[in-house]
């Protein structure tokens, strides 16, 4: 008789069956995560290079309603646009974190980016299911 606990019993069950499978898979070096480190690190580079350069015409546009949120003014009230306000309160999101110039809206959107970067490289990985 054994009187391990029932998830002691299986994970040592699990080890003696397959130990050479279980140490090839830790000594695994992950190249995905070193090419998704390197993608990031690349784009953040450019980005950070292009923080001071003016707002282009529809994220000025976007910043201008944001701060209009931040003031306390209701979207579409003082300014119209046939967008939908989302943007906006995320840009008004980006200004309250990151201050309200040229360089916190674009620090704010380098970060984002490099998050929609990292969750579309995970959704990329688990719907392929490629071990690289």
């Amino acid at each position: 008789m054994n009187n391990k606990p029932k998830h002691q019993q299986i994970r040592s069950e699990t080890l003696d069956k397959n130990p050479s499978t279980i140490l090839e898979k830790a000594k695994r070096f992950d190249y995905y995560l070193i090419a998704l480190g390197v993608v990031i690190i690349c784009i953040s580079f450019i980005r950070f290079r292009l923080i001071n350069v003016p707002l282009e015409r529809d994220e000025g546009e976007y910043a201008y309603f944001g701060k209009l949120i931040l003031d306390g003014i209701a979207p579409f009230k003082e300014a119209y646009s046939m967008k939908l306000p989302g943007t906006y309160g995320m840009y008004a999101l980006i200004m309250e974190v990151f201050g309200r110039n040229i360089y916190g809206i674009h620090l704010g959107l380098l970060l984002i980016n490099a998050a929609t970067i990292v969750f579309t490289g995970y959704l990329l990985r688990a719907s392929v299911n490629c071990v690289l």
